[in-house]
């Protein structure tokens, strides 16, 4: 026999073991409290998107809060939330910074043997079809090591909260876009396949009280993506992640104090609505 047919052997054999690791652990028994973190996206001093006085990361954390608030207000759930307004939840942050080799490891071999399987034909690439801010090297390294993290700790669900924003000629003026997206691994990814389920309860919740982004007319439903961090990129999340951009920050639902307050409650109680759908649908198999 060959060589390279051997190693074509098994490279499939891992791959899929790995798939069927990912369908169990989708389908795990949930007697124990629902795991979740949430996620508000970018650095508590730094990034995301800015329009007027209103800043994506400060929406982020105020939306996540909400939204925690509600989910522990039930039995069942276990709920972490990444950070706070002015830093990193500490337990994060330690990881981070102590575990750094590790999760740089975890990161490098990840890719690698991503990379073995798109080389002998086993996954291929995707592009993206909605562009993305690129994430600075450290932020990379904390959002791999929120993926190890998740793996290690049996996490059920991970909910990255983003604002989104579209280039216009002049800052000051709102732009044309409207509506919410979620985006969901791609469907080569291990999570995919649990990723969308919980996804789809979650628009179906936020489409009863919001707009979905819409393109000529049609709406965008979930959008897969195969090289965003937080969804899994290179195949390093075993857990189920969604990332939801809830409207665009110009929108007049967020334009002042009272709107805001209305719609940011709105969005967590849509959100959590989803959840637990989810997750009755998930304990009734």
């Amino acid at each position: 026999m060959k060589r390279p047919l051997v190693v074509l052997i098994i490279i499939c054999m891992l791959f899929v073991s790995i798939a069927i690791y990912s369908f169990d652990k989708s389908r795990e028994s949930h007697s124990d409290d629902f795991k979740i973190i949430v996620v508000p996206g970018h650095e508590p001093s730094d990034g995301g998107a800015h329009y007027g006085d209103l800043y994506e990361r400060d929406l982020n954390v105020d939306l996540a809060e909400r939204m925690t608030e509600l989910m522990r207000s039930k039995n069942g759930y276990s709920v972490f939330v990444s950070r706070a307004s002015g830093s990193w939840n500490h337990l994060l942050l330690e990881y981070f910074e102590k575990g750094r080799k590790d999760i740089l490891d975890f990161k490098n071999r990840s890719q690698n043997l991503y990379r073995l399987f798109q080389s002998a034909g086993l996954i291929t690439k995707v592009e993206d079809r909605m562009p993305h801010t690129e994430v600075s090297e450290e932020g990379a390294v904390r959002l791999y090591g929120l993926n190890k993290w998740a793996n290690d700790n049996d996490v059920d669900l991970l909910i990255h909260i983003h604002f989104n924003d579209s280039n216009r000629k002049d800052p000051a003026l709102p732009g044309n876009n409207r509506g919410f997206t979620i985006f969901v691994p791609e469907s080569q990814l291990k999570n995919s396949s649990a990723s969308k389920a919980a996804a789809t309860f979650i628009y179906a919740a936020l489409e009863k009280r919001f707009a979905s982004q819409g393109s000529n007319g049609h709406r965008l439903g979930l959008l897969e993506d195969q090289s965003l961090i937080a969804l899994g990129a290179f195949n390093t999340l075993v857990s189920p992640s969604v990332l939801i951009e809830y409207a665009y920050i110009y929108e007049g639902i967020l334009s002042s104090p009272e709107m805001r307050e209305k719609t940011l409650s709105a969005m967590a109680e849509a959100t959590a609505e989803g959840v637990e759908n989810y997750r009755q649908n998930l304990r009734s198999k």
